[in-house]
């Protein structure tokens, strides 16, 4: 069986951190969405924070208040994780 996608908007706050967490815990591998006013630095280093937490959680830029932006953001994290997203947390 194919381990699941998930993509988590907003996954690098704080609500979204756990969300994360919480489903990378139970064997899912997990894209967090991130806006940050497409502050990439911001992302890339909390994405490390959490591989040094022992979570290897991908991220993709996306804006949701953006048709385009989304629709982006779906493909970048189907290509990262290397399959299609089975989960969606808004």
């Amino acid at each position: 069986m194919k381990q699941p996608i998930a993509l988590v908007t907003g996954g690098t706050g704080g609500i979204g951190t756990a969300i994360c967490r919480a489903l990378a815990d139970t064997g899912v591998k997990v894209v967090a969405g991130y806006n940050s006013g497409g502050n990439h630095d911001k992302a890339k280093a909390w994405q490390a924070r959490q591989k040094q937490d022992g979570y290897d959680i991908l991220v993709s830029y996306g804006d949701v208040t953006n048709s385009e932006s989304c629709a982006e953001c779906v493909r970048q994290s189907a290509e990262l994780a290397g399959g299609s997203i089975d989960i969606l947390v808004n």
